[in-house]
């Protein structure tokens, strides 16, 4: 299990707290708005659940101009997917959906557009007190979990 003390946030790009697996269904994103006791929550909560990756990326901006970056010079449909996004997200089959938890997940989404996977947003609420947020939370990633397991049984994955 990886790091989650923030102090280590500013110097791991890419922090899998819960790894990735052949089993895993649905990779959970966190970025610097979710505070480090709903990261440890989350990660406590799914330890044992090996459909579920969390997947804590504490500078998503800087991520995603390093990885446009190696893209624009991708000119070609053969060409392979390079960077440490693309290392990092790698060990995540193409079928795996993302759920975003964020104050602002929309600034993910192009996490998405790596290797393709489907992407799914949460928003972080800050209108809430720490522990009802963390509840909330995690009450929504076991809803999706559900959808995206029963889907998944539904269409043979």
């Amino acid at each position: 299990m990886g790091s989650l003390n923030s102090h280590d946030m500013s110097s791991v790009n890419w922090d899998w707290i819960l790894r990735a697996s052949e089993f895993t269904q649905l990779c959970i994103v966190v970025d610097q708005s979710i505070p480090t006791p709903a990261a440890q929550a989350l990660a406590k909560r799914f330890s044992a659940v090996p459909q579920v990756s969390l997947l804590r990326i504490p500078e998503p901006a800087h991520l995603h101009r390093e990885w446009s970056k190696y893209s624009e010079h991708q000119t070609s449909a053969v060409a392979t997917v390079t960077g440490d996004a693309a290392k990092s997200m790698r060990p995540l089959s193409r079928a795996v959906k993302l759920l975003l938890w964020s104050s602002a997940p929309e600034e993910l989404d192009w996490l998405g557009g790596i290797y393709g996977q489907p992407v799914l947003h949460t928003r972080y609420r800050i209108d809430t007190d720490e522990a009802s947020a963390i509840r909330f939370g995690i009450e929504r990633v076991f809803a999706v979990l559900r959808e995206v397991v029963k889907c998944n049984v539904a269409t043979g994955y």
